[in-house]
């Protein structure tokens, strides 16, 4: 079955607005027509905290669910029809906080740039657009799922929808079908509009009846079934008497609640298909928004990019040809060198390619090329003439695999790029992306391109690397992290090299006599706490022990019922078994993590090389 996604935007949007404040704000009263001290910011002052909240809800409900169609609604400031029939609707709604007016057009673009198709029209609310989309899909027979933390759009809720509401900070989703509804209220979706019709609504401005309740009005829907009914039954006593005088008015305020799933949109479902998160675009917003957080996660994100639209280097703006030999075509100049490898640990990774960079032109070589050219090999082992690196640890090793000891190595992006910005992760993209460089995911590139776009990937990164050296250099001289890069990161990553190349032998024979002992201990542990226990159960599973602990032998329980250690260790003299589960975990961890986990890591000289 298909899925679409529709999001409740202006929910979403105040929620993370609200969720994301300077812990100093909850101390006092804030003054929301002025600028809060301690928000979020972009480094030009623009305030971020709610686009920030916004991105995380968004990367949670992509990755949590595969759709097919998925559009974000917002709410506009022009009244609506429901103004035209009840003046006062939505009237104690305060203006909005002068830091989250900015964000209300930044978080737009940032929908879209996630893919999401945006829509808002003046006088009509976001959820009478998410019910009139809601309902055209559930006829279509597809999978519908709701983001809001709106309860009216509960009313919606069929076989094929279903209501995700916002709850605690940012991206907690309590699931909403027809059974939670009625677990919760005892009644049927459709019977929401006639809740909040007798009971009233305050975030709506929708009075309701006095002295109505929540209680109250599903004990009359209970036995009435809708407002139509309640207000011609005769009810006894002084709710009977209120209901008879608020007659009109109940009818009134159900219509208020009541979504209109009928709005003739200018489009339809068809034209909401979700086709991946424009990479590009939504690197570059957080880029100019400061959010390297986002920024590093989007470069984690190499299942929800479309493959095909990844390809983003211009072979027309590259020079290269693919060569076998290198002959006279190298200046004694500095020249960029890529060492392309297929995976991530250069001392197992296959080398696919090697990219050769200098005066505008591009080469490009095969290892093999590469070991049967004494001319390449005297030119990269000679110190004297400078060679660029993406990483220059990677490149020493990688080569060094087939006796090629290159040297003069004076420039190390990586390195740089991380001094200019700690925070970055070690991933190819993101250096590239913190320099305003589009370059698609390594693994997207390697396993889906053919040769030709291969090969224009390998060279175009030799070539960034060329290009950027004297402006990263430049930025470090400005930031007065020159010398420490020089004297300090530069000199080093040669001695790591080494270090890894050298590597630490490890006793494989007395290594696994360890891990039986250790399994025995294990084994051992294991059956005691069963005994203990009276039954069998997974002691790696911390729900598994809570339900031991806490509810089978009744021991005393945190609030959160935890069975992290140091509370194990403070419940730890009321039964023997607290102690056996810690010394448990103790020697689990010694085997996965060490004893077997060092074993995996050993390559064919006996040696790890980390």
């Amino acid at each position: 079955m298909k899925k679409m996604m529709l999001i409740d935007g202006s929910s979403l949007l105040f929620r993370s607005f609200y969720a994301l404040m300077p812990r100093s704000s909850q101390y006092g009263q804030v003054d929301y027509s002025l600028p809060i001290e301690g928000l979020m910011r972009s480094k030009d002052g623009t305030p971020t905290n709610a686009i920030f909240g916004l991105s995380s809800i968004i990367f949670k409900l992509m990755s949590d669910y595969k759709v097919d169609y998925a559009l974000a609604a917002f709410d506009t400031s022009m009244p609506t029809k429901r103004h035209e029939v009840f003046e006062e609707y939505k009237g104690t709604r305060k203006k909005p906080p002068i830091d989250l007016i900015p964000q209300f057009a930044l978080s737009r673009e940032l929908f879209s740039d996630f893919g999401i198709t945006v829509y808002e029209e003046a006088g009509v609310e976001a959820d009478d657009i998410i019910g009139t989309l809601a309902k055209e899909g559930s006829k279509l027979g597809l999978e519908v799922i709701i983001i809001s933390g709106d309860k009216d759009l509960l009313q919606l809720v069929d076989d094929n929808i279903t209501v995700y509401l916002t709850r605690k900070g940012v991206s907690d989703l309590e699931k909403m079908d027809e059974k939670a509804i009625f677990e919760k209220y005892e009644l049927s979706p459709t019977q929401i509009p006639d809740l909040k019709g007798l009971m009233g609504d305050p975030s709506d401005n929708i009075p309701g009846v006095r002295g109505v309740g929540e209680k109250t009005a599903i004990k009359l829907l209970k036995e009435f079934n809708n407002v139509e009914t309640i207000v011609k039954s005769e009810i006894k006593g002084k709710i009977g008497e209120k209901i008879k005088e608020e007659a009109d008015n109940v009818i009134l305020y159900k219509k208020l609640a009541t979504i209109i799933c009928d709005l003739p949109l200018p489009f339809g479902v068809e034209n909401i298909c979700y086709n991946g998160i424009n990479y590009n675009n939504l690197a570059r917003f957080f880029r100019k928004y400061d959010l390297n957080m986002h920024l590093r996660r989007l470069n984690q994100l190499e299942t929800l990019i479309s493959d095909e639209n990844n390809h983003v280097v211009d072979p027309d703006s590259l020079n290269w040809e693919v060569i076998d030999s290198i002959e006279n075509k190298l200046k004694n100049e500095p020249f960029s060198i890529v060492v392309e490898q297929l995976g991530k640990n250069y001392f197992t990774s296959k080398i696919k390619a090697i990219g050769i960079y200098q005066n505008n032109k591009g080469y490009l070589m095969s290892i093999d090329d590469v070991i049967n050219d004494k001319k390449l090999i005297k030119i990269l082992e000679d110190e004297k003439i400078e060679k660029y690196a993406l990483d220059v640890k990677q490149t020493i090793n990688a080569l060094n695999k087939f006796n090629i000891k290159i040297k003069g190595l004076t420039f190390d992006l990586y390195l740089a790029t991380y001094l200019l910005e700690p925070s970055l992760d070690e991933s190819e993209r993101s250096v590239f992306n913190y320099h305003s460089i589009e370059l698609p995911f390594k693994e997207v590139a390697l396993k889906n391109f053919d040769d030709n776009q291969i090969n224009e990937y390998v060279i175009s990164k030799a070539k960034y690397i060329y290009k950027l050296k004297d402006q990263v250099i430049n930025s470090l001289k400005e930031r007065d992290q020159l010398k420490l890069y020089c004297d300090l990161e530069l000199p080093l990553a040669p001695i790591l090299a080494k270090m890894e190349q050298n590597g630490i032998r490890l006793d494989i024979s007395t290594i696994r006599k360890m891990e039986e002992e250790v399994q025995e201990k294990l084994d051992d542990l294991t059956l005691r706490i069963y005994k203990l226990a009276n039954k069998e159960f997974n002691i790696n599973s911390y729900a598994q022990v809570a339900e031991v602990l806490y509810d089978d032998l009744n021991l005393p329980a945190h609030k959160k019922r935890s069975t992290a250690a140091d509370y194990l260790e403070e419940i730890a003299s009321f039964h023997p078994i607290v102690n056996l589960i810690l010394d448990y975990r103790k020697y689990a961890k010694l085997q996965g993590t060490y004893i077997k986990g060092l074993q995996n890591f050993v390559h064919g000289d006996g040696k790890i090389h980390t």
